[in-house]
């Protein structure tokens, strides 16, 4: 897998930073927490413009992300982007579906489930 654009993590990120019951955060939500202008979110978004380090750091600890560095125009461990990309796109997978759902799936015995459930739980997303 290659890494995903700028706006595709972005975007995602934006996704999983609200819970289940919630409509996800617009620009100028996220301008709120930030005190960044609401026109840099969009841009970000419509891949037009790159988070400096200081925004990028910034914009991941308004939505609950600790390493900024997924937010990086070009981030130096890819591996780790796409790992956290798939991680973020397993949790809002499982906080749309509900757990329930993905036990249901785990058929292998895997404890996934288990797994997914205690890291929304800590995320305070289930």
């Amino acid at each position: 897998m290659t890494i995903p654009s700028l706006a595709d993590r972005y975007s995602l990120l934006v996704c999983f930073a609200h819970s289940r019951r919630e409509e996800a955060l617009t620009s100028s939500q996220i301008a709120d927490r930030t005190g960044l202008p609401c026109a840099l979110f969009d841009d970000v978004a419509a891949g037009r413009r790159h988070f400096t380090a200081g925004q990028a750091a910034v914009t991941a600890a308004a939505l609950g992300l600790q390493d900024a560095a997924y937010l990086a125009a070009h981030p130096g461990d890819d591996v780790a982007v796409i790992a956290m990309y798939e991680r973020l796109q397993l949790l809002v997978e499982a906080r749309d579906l509900g757990v329930q759902h993905i036990a249901a799936r785990d058929t292998a015995g895997s404890g996934l489930a288990k797994t997914v459930k205690s890291r929304l739980a800590l995320l305070g997303r289930g």
